[in-house]
């Protein structure tokens, strides 16, 4: 099935550029491009992109009303996935975009294959961090650690399998990826993923996957880590 991909950032330049490499890759399809963010929504609506692109270097405020606007399904999901783009990003720019909604986030200057790696990712409905945004959530997580993080004791109550699965989350699997993995059902890892938030003392898996890099528990698990809540 190819992913439908729609692009918005103000430079005509860079959409041509995004939108050639997209449309060369396999499986994958530019849908739209646009300029401005605040028409995002309803351009969603129209065209019903699997992944949205947004510029996040300019108007970060406009962005972040574009994706609180997005159109969500019956289940609460968003309708697509936005991925924030930036050119000059810092901490606080990352922290905000993974705040305002954006299920990824990766630089413009990042090699191509991040680019579909992280299309890829959102578009299975697991959140993307590039490496310089997974480092940044790592240190946000080491210097504020009793707002994303857990007590350092909590992760000896979880079960060997319990472990197991947070490993696997670390390393950007989804539920139903950890579910062939470990031969269970997609229900009874969906099950543990709760069991593991809930003793962590976690709002999502993206905080669990930087506790698991914090705790030496991630397997496999690289600096583009992709995350799925």
């Amino acid at each position: 099935m190819t992913i439908r991909v729609l692009l918005c950032d103000h430079h005509q330049l860079v959409r041509a550029g995004f939108s050639q490499l997209i449309e060369a890759a396999p499986g994958m399809s530019v849908v739209g491009e646009l300029e401005e963010p605040l028409e995002v929504a309803d351009e969603v609506r129209r065209l019903r992109p699997d992944v949205t692109l947004l510029e996040f270097d300019r108007s970060a405020d406009e962005v972040v009303e574009a994706v609180r606007r997005l159109p969500r399904r019956h289940d609460g999901r968003l309708l697509t996935g936005p991925i924030a783009l930036a050119a000059h990003p810092d901490d606080e720019a990352i922290l905000h975009a993974y705040t305002a909604g954006m299920l990824g986030f990766m630089l413009k200057t990042d090699p191509v294959e991040n680019l579909f790696v992280a299309i890829e990712a959102v578009a299975a409905g697991r959140p993307y961090a590039c490496p310089t945004a997974l480092r940044c959530l790592i240190r946000h997580a080491v210097m504020h650690g009793s707002a994303v993080a857990p007590a350092e004791s909590a992760g000896n109550e979880l079960t060997q399998r319990e472990r197991d699965v947070l490993q696997l989350i670390s390393a950007g699997m989804s539920n139903a990826e950890i579910a062939s993995a470990l031969t269970v059902t997609e229900g009874t890892v969906k099950s543990h993923v709760s069991r593991i938030l809930t003793k962590l003392r976690l709002q999502n898996r993206q905080q669990a996957v930087v506790y698991a890099f914090r705790r030496g528990m991630a397997s496999g698990a690289t600096a583009q880590t992709s995350m799925s809540d």
